[in-house]
């Protein structure tokens, strides 16, 4: 999927009425970490209410990334979460993390 885990931003992401405000987000997290067993298929997502606004994978060819992905938003302060996908037990995990969104690029560590 083009765009997916890239710096490219499509052009109908840019201007949105319903999501004119966008930000990087670079989050440092190892499974590990939290007893999981990672995976190729492992994906990081960031939520601000019950919508997804942002998806990145974990790992690409076996190798660990850093999760960076584009954050849409309707407004600058908004508070966001984190949730991590886990291939290996097919089960979605709250990270419990917390943000408000900026307009600047955001790092988050969660180890």
């Amino acid at each position: 999927m083009k765009g997916l885990d890239t710096e490219f931003l499509p052009d109908m992401a840019l201007g949105s009425a319903k999501y004119p405000f966008t930000a990087w987000l670079n989050i440092s997290f190892t499974p590990q970490d939290y007893g999981l067993e990672p995976s190729q298929d492992d994906m990081m997502a960031v939520f601000i209410g019950s919508e997804c606004r942002g998806l990145s994978r974990i790992y690409r060819d076996g190798f660990n990334a850093t999760p960076r992905m584009v954050l849409f938003g309707s407004q600058e302060g908004e508070e966001a979460r984190l949730l991590y996908y886990n291939a290996k037990t097919d089960r979605v995990y709250d990270t419990a993390k917390t943000f408000s969104t900026a307009s600047q690029d955001i790092s988050i560590d969660l180890n």
